[in-house]
């Protein structure tokens, strides 16, 4: 997945739809998201958004709704290069989560790659067993454990959730402006992931704090969500359209 070596900027598909998928991907985003944690998405809806995804040239990423087995198994036997895990608290439930991935024996990944099989062309095995763990960091728990974490074998990033970070440090959500506190919890992440030789991503909300956090060396950045564009799509054409009528 991190084979050009350099950031990866990803949409996150919020909608259950399939035509959001797709638009994200034929975008240009390196990989495209179906959340199904917070998302409107369910595994009923999750092949076709997978399918438009990988029409539109980005690589397909699926959050689970938590931390079970056969969610991340059947994700990965649909068609996802990785699954983004939330809510891990300690190096065990990382261990849960990485041995769902990884086929023996270097986990317990049950073999059945019903579409992935036909996506990757290839029933091996080891090609389909690097597909990537991403465990989220998203409290104090994990924050005090997120040396363990990053050694914990399998895992291949840590991805920080700000919002659930946030509350869990008694912080307010995050906004434009950075939080210090914050900011010294995220750069903990980053040197975790860093010194244990895996990646560390992020999310955002926009482009500049993507940016920033580009410049920081983080090697996974989400940008935006499809529900987030719409809403300030919506909001900005009415506010134009609304100032442009007002009486001068």
């Amino acid at each position: 997945m991190w084979a050009s070596g350099r950031s990866l900027f990803g949409a996150w598909c919020s909608l259950e739809s399939s035509f959001s998928a797709e638009i994200a991907a034929r975008s240009g985003f390196d990989y495209v998201c179906i959340d199904m944690q917070h998302g409107l998405s369910d595994f009923s809806s999750l092949l076709p958004a997978l399918q438009a995804v990988y029409a539109g040239g980005s690589l397909e990423l699926v959050r689970v709704p938590e931390n079970q087995p056969w969610m991340i198994m059947k994700s990965l036997d649909l068609g996802a290069r990785g699954v983004i895990v939330p809510l891990i608290d300690f190096p065990e439930m990382a261990a849960k989560a990485a041995a769902a991935v990884r086929y023996p024996p270097g986990g317990r990944r049950s073999y059945g790659p019903t579409r992935a099989g036909v996506v990757l062309d290839d029933p091996s095995p080891d090609v389909h067993g690097r597909a990537a763990c991403i465990v989220m960091i998203e409290s104090q728990d994990a924050l005090r454990s997120v040396v363990e974490i990053a050694r914990v074998p399998g895992v291949d990033a840590l991805y920080i959730g700000p919002a659930d970070l946030s509350l869990s440090l008694d912080l307010p959500l995050p906004g434009r402006e950075p939080n210090p506190t914050f900011e010294e919890a995220a750069a903990t992440v980053l040197e975790a992931a860093v010194n244990a030789g895996i990646y560390a991503g992020i999310h955002c909300t926009d482009a500049a704090t993507a940016r920033r956090r580009q410049a920081q060396g983080f090697h996974m950045i989400n940008v935006v969500s499809d529900v987030q564009l719409l809403r300030r799509g919506f909001a900005s054409e009415l506010s134009l359209a609304q100032d442009e009528h007002k009486p001068r």
